[in-house]
């Protein structure tokens, strides 16, 4: 629609100005009704679009008053015709190169500038021999502020380091940049740094929240219905405490931070950076609730962590005090949490598709993981959408988590995964967890429901450190209840955690 404004507003001035210049009756004839046909034609996509919202009136009378000077000095020198031509030529890229860019381009500038970081709107993969080399060229060509992108500990085993972020002036075009950077012979891709924005949905309260036969003494414990469906409420306190297990996992959630001295939380929380350890939002503290709040502590809820020798959690933030992020911060976060030795990361965040398909950034990082040892988990979306347009849940090896309600059904506003390689449901609605000022609350997205499947999968990684992915989604899948082919296998934590104590004595 921008592209068809900008042309039939370009094309009426061209026509004015012929129309303008020369004397011929039949010609002006013909170039009067193209000037009034592609006139009206810009009337109408200018007004029926959403270009320019507020200012629609104000910078539609500075194009047409720039049009009106241009054919009255047009008009006025065509007695001195070679004056006239040089007049009706500068009117031409006048309006071209000044007026159309800065005030009919204003819907494609808004729309990259919500979806992406305005302090680097892409990231490019490079020929790791041809880093300065390239760096210089497009400096110098383009104009771009280029920075590494990613430092991973380990740069011998992975291509990360061989990202560049670009940041693009606001007068330039991001798409016109990203087309040159794309036929480069030394870029092995590009694609956009997106933005990424924690967004829950608004759910009805349910009423199936109260009177759950609870063996843990956490007083919340019973209004915990997740427990239940998760098959944990019958689980008896020493079920999982007499296992043997070989380490003590590492969950690591990124986020908006987590309360790291919560009441609930405190003691099997592990302090990275003590700025992790300070939630900006509260989000990062609730998923780390339902992760591995302290049970049997005789204090707010339960989790599906036994006790701090099982698992520890911990926090790296990527999202701000607006509940945003970037994909390049996400990845910091990813490539952090790996060298730190997580063995499971927990991101409860995510964002649908900009133009693109792709998921290269983020192949490569869960690729990192995997490799030092990670597990990647992350939620579906509550687009109530194909869960394979929005990243990161579909990029390759992660496992993506739908959500359930309290009638073990997709929740409404879940994404589906049936396209995901690795999907799977866990609760994900009307939530109870730790939050802000040693509170617990209520929520509802896939963002509550992936830290179940983070923290059943760190029980796997305390008792077989060395499993993978893939393993682990098989064991979870494998004991899981099957909902349907949208929501996947509710996964049944206990269960899987004894399938594998008995393969892993057998």
């Amino acid at each position: 629609m921008n592209q068809i404004i900008q042309y039939t507003f370009l094309f009426s001035n061209v026509s004015l100005l012929l129309w303008s210049l020369l004397g011929s009756k039949s010609l002006n004839a013909i170039f009067s009704a193209l000037f009034f046909l592609s006139f009206f034609a810009f009337l109408l996509f200018y007004f029926v679009s959403d270009i320019n919202g507020v200012f629609k009136i104000p910078y539609f009378i500075i194009c047409l008053f720039a049009m009106c000077i241009s054919g009255f000095l047009v008009q006025k020198s065509k007695d001195q015709f070679f004056i006239a031509c040089l007049i009706a030529i500068a009117s031409f890229f006048f309006l071209k190169e000044l007026i159309i860019p800065k005030f009919l381009g204003v819907e494609e500038n808004s729309c990259y500038t919500e979806k992406l970081d305005p302090s680097g709107e892409l990231l490019i993969k490079v020929r790791s021999d041809k880093i300065i080399e390239i760096t210089r060229q497009l400096e110098s060509q383009y104009e771009l502020e280029i920075s590494k992108a990613f430092d991973p500990e380990i740069f011998d085993k992975t291509q990360l380091d061989d990202f560049l972020l670009i940041d693009i002036k606001a007068s330039q075009n991001v798409e016109k940049i990203k087309s040159k950077l794309v036929l480069h012979p030394d870029i092995l891709f590009v694609e956009y740094n997106e933005k990424c924005q924690i967004d829950l949905p608004i759910v009805e309260k349910n009423s199936s929240n109260v009177g759950f036969k609870s063996r843990a003494n956490d007083p919340m414990s019973k209004n915990q219905w997740s427990l239940d469906a998760l098959g944990m409420h019958n689980v008896q306190s020493n079920s999982l405490t007499s296992i043997p297990i070989r380490k003590t996992a590492l969950l690591v959630i990124l986020d908006s931070g987590v309360e790291g001295n919560h009441e609930d939380l405190q003691d099997n929380y592990l302090e990275i950076n003590r700025n992790y350890s300070q939630d900006l939002t509260g989000h990062g503290t609730h998923c780390a609730g339902i992760a591995a709040a302290v049970t049997n502590n005789q204090i707010g809820i339960a989790s599906l962590n036994p006790s701090h020798k099982w698992v520890q959690v911990s926090s790296i933030r990527v999202m701000n005090s607006l509940g945003f992020g970037t994909q390049k911060r996400i990845i910091e976060g990813m490539i952090e949490a790996s060298d730190l030795g997580a063995e499971v990361i927990s991101l409860s965040l995510g964002s649908r598709k900009f133009l693109t398909d792709e998921d290269y950034a983020y192949d490569e990082a869960v690729q990192y993981c995997n490799m030092r040892g990670t597990i990647v988990v992350t939620s579906a979306g509550n687009s109530n959408a194909d869960a394979s347009q929005f990243s990161p849940v579909s990029a390759q090896n992660v496992i993506g988590v739908s959500s359930i309600n309290h009638k073990l059904e997709r929740s409404s506003f879940s994404n589906t995964i049936e396209n995901i390689d690795f999907g799977l449901a866990a609760p994900g609605e009307d939530i109870l967890s730790t939050f802000l000022n040693n509170n617990y609350e209520r929520k509802s997205g896939t963002s509550m429901a992936a830290p179940y499947v983070a923290s059943s999968i760190a029980l796997l990684k305390a008792i077989k450190p060395e499993i993978t992915t893939v393993e682990a989604f098989e064991l979870l899948k494998s004991t899981g209840r099957f909902i349907d082919a949208q929501t996947g296998y509710l996964i049944q934590p206990f269960e899987a955690v004894q399938k594998l104590v008995n393969k892993e004595t057998l």
